[in-house]
């Protein structure tokens, strides 16, 4: 009787160490997968936030681009109408040194026509005075 006793109690021993080293190994196996888990999460947070910061910077830029492409509108467009008012003025300008030029020739043209008026007219005082018989 003692003997059935004894080995029922050694296999029952037998059978508690053997369920406690599963048990053991079982508690390592989910401690390693938490602490897997657990900095899987951390690189996964981690990657959120440098996403999140990453979308706002392109998001910066965007903004940036945008008011920099508004501004650079404007600045062409001022200076397309400093160009354009230039432009007119100096139209204005040609226009005006062609009227200058032009009555200048006139101008010349008269000067030209008296002087030409005056020596005919002293030419033919002079004949006249030299004329023996009037």
């Amino acid at each position: 009787l003692l003997a059935i006793r004894d080995t029922e109690m050694s296999s029952f021993v037998v059978a508690s160490a053997d369920l406690w080293l599963r048990r053991a190994e079982v508690e390592e196996k989910r401690d390693k997968v938490h602490k897997e888990s657990k900095a899987l999460l951390d690189y996964t947070r981690k990657a959120i936030t440098k996403l999140t910061e990453l979308k706002r910077m392109l998001e910066k830029f965007k903004n940036d681009v945008e008011k920099q492409q508004v501004e650079q509108m404007a600045d062409w467009q001022t200076k397309l109408v400093m160009m354009d008012s230039k432009e007119r003025q100096y139209i204005l300008q040609v226009s005006n040194y062609k009227d200058k030029a032009l009555a200048a020739l006139a101008i010349e043209d008269k000067k030209r026509q008296y002087a030409a008026a005056e020596k005919y007219l002293e030419d033919v005082l002079q004949s006249a005075l030299t004329t023996p018989g009037l």
